[in-house]
């Protein structure tokens, strides 16, 4: 992936509530979500939000903090 497609990127996201299969009292609420990658289509469901940004590193690269030069910058 060249570095003008890591630079900008786009992606749906959409994050819903499920009910636990067996709800026993006091038991949380689920939450699961799905996203997209809106160039190549190409989708992912997931259960947290480390899995949503692993896939979405896949595109970007890491998201660890790097620091960026002020022709990255917007």
């Amino acid at each position: 992936m060249s570095d003008e497609e890591r630079r900008s990127n786009s992606f749906v996201v959409r994050i819903w509530w499920e009910h636990p299969r067996k709800q026993l009292e006091g038991e949380q609420l689920l939450w699961r979500g799905w996203i997209q990658h809106a160039f190549t289509d190409r989708f992912r469901y997931f259960r947290s939000i480390g899995e949503m940004l692993s896939f979405i590193q896949e595109y970007t690269g890491s998201l660890s903090g790097e620091t960026r030069t002020e022709e990255e910058e917007i």
